[in-house]
């Protein structure tokens, strides 16, 4: 990508998902980040999704703590990724991220993304528990034009609806390893 935003610190990690008018930018991780003194919020949401490129670099985000979204629509680093509205869609992409933490949701839960709507997910990780009505390793819904590729995850999965290692609910999943326990109800 020709224009993007690097990000250096917690804040600034933070702060993309304060505002709903980053949901289209570009960013890419510097290095590993610690999270635990922040309080963050997922990126994205049902009426704002993300739209943009994020690239982790190949860094670790760490102590992601998304409890405190319990009552939200979705939950995971990112909430909704891409969108389809009057036969316009536009799509999000996440690449070689790897965080650890623990994400909830009523709804959709995923330790990367909580609804994949349009777009992908390439080369991430996601050590950690995710807990809602449908709950992934990785994201805990996909829609159809969709592709988590080469993702690994490890840790615990609760679902109310349905749960798996790697999404919850639909999309294409190609070359990915889950490891740990999963737990669902439907």
């Amino acid at each position: 990508w020709d224009i993007y935003t690097l990000i250096t610190t917690a804040e600034e990690f933070a702060a993309i998902g304060q505002d709903t008018a980053n949901c289209n930018e570009n960013y890419v991780l510097k290095n590993n980040i610690d999270v635990s003194r922040v309080e963050l919020r997922s990126i994205g949401d049902p009426g704002t999704p993300y739209i943009g490129k994020f690239s982790g670099d190949g860094h670790t985000i760490s102590h992601v703590d998304m409890t405190k979204e319990n009552d939200v629509y979705s939950s995971g680093l990112f909430a909704q990724i891409g969108y389809t509205q009057n036969q316009l869609s536009e799509s999000g992409k996440v690449m070689l991220l790897a965080a650890n933490g623990v994400i909830a949701s009523n709804t959709e839960a995923g330790g990367i993304c909580g609804s994949l709507f349009v777009g992908e997910i390439y080369g991430c990780s996601f050590t950690g528990t995710g807990k809602g009505a449908e709950a992934g390793g990785i994201s805990g819904n996909a829609g159809q034009y969709t592709k988590i590729s080469q993702c690994f995850f490890e840790g615990d999965v609760q679902g109310k609806d349905s749960a798996a290692g790697i999404c919850g609910m639909g999309g294409t999943i190609d070359h990915c390893i889950s490891i740990g326990n999963v737990k669902g109800n439907g």
